[in-house]
């Protein structure tokens, strides 16, 4: 499944990346626990330690593409990835996953997908309809999963109802990733509507600024397909 780098916004507007920090490694030795009980050695899973981690590979590849200082730094995260990956394939499998492994399964193959990890998107939408088949009113997996397909370039589409849910629900994050979803769409009202709504919780300058661009028709928003602009009829097509 190819990613969709995101909307190129035609519009005097300069968007500044700051400069990454170093990612700092983890010990993920620390995610497997055991714990001496009076019917043995039991084992289990340091979710508060997995929950550290993936917010903190977040913050350099939470969003495709991702920002890190170096190679380097890209490469020892996307191999902490791959670990953890493996680490949870057995959780998830189990014939009744727990919905806790799931969640953290699918926010992880999603990082993975932006590190360009084979095979990081089935599994991500995989555990995410997993958790959605057994808590299908959950306001967070319906908001993550939205969020993840708003981020591809061929199932961008298929957003749009897990993302209504999530506001329904009361996630007013979803209505900025709906929002931004519909500007890429080309669906200028709805897109204005919702980050309207959204500031409204949210006050935000800079996407303030942007709504009021949206308004005057100073935004034309083009796709990018593997790092190359394409019409928008065949980055949807795209595979």
């Amino acid at each position: 499944m190819s990613r969709l780098l995101g909307a190129i916004l035609a519009l005097l507007l300069t968007t500044v990346i700051a400069q990454a920090e170093p990612f700092k490694p983890h010990d993920l030795s620390l995610l497997l626990e055991k714990k001496e009980t009076p019917e043995g050695i039991k084992h289990s899973f340091n979710l508060k330690y997995m929950d550290q981690i993936l917010h903190e590979i977040s913050q350099f590849a939470g969003h495709y593409p991702p920002q890190f200082d170096s190679p380097s730094d890209h490469e020892k995260a996307r191999k902490e990835v791959e670990t953890m990956a493996k680490m949870m394939a057995s959780l998830t499998n189990a014939s009744k996953p727990d919905p806790n492994f799931l969640l953290r399964s699918g926010i992880l193959h999603d990082i993975g997908h932006n590190l360009d990890i084979p095979g990081s998107a089935e599994k991500a939408e995989e555990n995410f309809k997993k958790l959605l088949v057994q808590y299908p009113n959950d306001p967070k997996a319906n908001y993550l999963f939205g969020k993840f397909l708003a981020g591809t370039a061929t199932k961008n589409k298929e957003a749009i109802p897990y993302l209504e849910k999530a506001i329904e629900l009361g996630v007013t994050n979803a209505m900025y990733s709906l929002g931004m979803l519909y500007m890429v769409l080309q669906k200028r009202e709805k897109a204005i509507e919702l980050l309207e709504s959204y500031l409204a919780k949210k006050p935000d300058e800079k996407l303030a600024g942007l709504v009021k661009a949206m308004r005057e028709g100073k935004v034309k928003s083009k796709m990018m397909l593997n790092g190359k602009e394409v019409p928008m009829e065949e980055a949807q097509g795209g595979k």
